[in-house]
């Protein structure tokens, strides 16, 4: 009642019907990568976990619900972490409450992506997204995905110096979040119409 009093559109946003848009991103084409052999690009291992628990908590609660960190790469410099991506196929994809690309049998995203701050600004993200293209190209992945806020102008431009190209927005509708179970409706333009372009689900608090 408070929000309602001091922001009705706050309120009306986290309680009532909020909608989320995203841009989609997509390899023109696949092939290999000279980033797939940079020294300071390895997979995310045992004893990293603690610097990630440290340093990037959302990643470590993927890895937590995930199981392991199959897919997950970070980049090293000055002896840090100061990048992690994550690779994901369509197992891991339905592990996640939301699924927006909802991938096929043969297509992979790349998910859960930070740079430290003390780290932006050096070219770190589009090597590793670099790298992921050529990691999936070599794994037999027909096509890779990525997706980011609308408003997250500096992804975006990360993905496009990596060779991604704009395929067309997602967007995800959710409402009545006010109940413990709230449903959500995801448009994905990329699919056809009754093979995945449209889906409902329901969303547990």
């Amino acid at each position: 009642m408070k929000l309602f009093m001091k922001s009705p559109a706050a309120f009306f946003n986290n309680y009532i019907l909020s909608i989320s848009r995203y841009e989609h991103f997509v390899t023109p084409v696949m092939n290999d990568s000279d980033e797939c052999f940079n020294a300071d690009i390895s997979p995310v291992s045992s004893k990293d976990y603690e610097e990630i628990k440290n340093h990037f908590p959302k990643i470590h609660s993927k890895i937590e619900k995930y199981g392991d960190a199959k897919g997950a790469y970070i980049y090293r410099q000055d002896n840090r972490i100061a990048h992690i991506s994550w690779m994901i196929n369509r197992d891991q994809e339905r592990i996640n409450e939301e699924r927006n690309i909802l991938l096929k049998e043969n297509e992979a995203e790349v998910t859960h992506c930070y740079t430290l701050p003390e780290f932006r600004g050096k070219g770190i993200y589009p090597r590793m997204i670099r790298f992921m293209i050529g990691k999936a190209f070599l794994e037999g992945y027909s096509s890779l995905h990525m997706i980011t806020s609308i408003k997250n102008k500096s992804s975006q431009r990360g993905m496009e110096k990596a060779g991604l190209v704009r395929s067309n927005r997602i967007y995800r509708i959710r409402y009545l979040k006010f109940f413990k179970i709230s449903p959500i409706m995801v448009i994905r333009p990329h699919r056809v119409l009754f093979n995945g372009g449209l889906s409902l689900r329901f969303h547990r608090k």
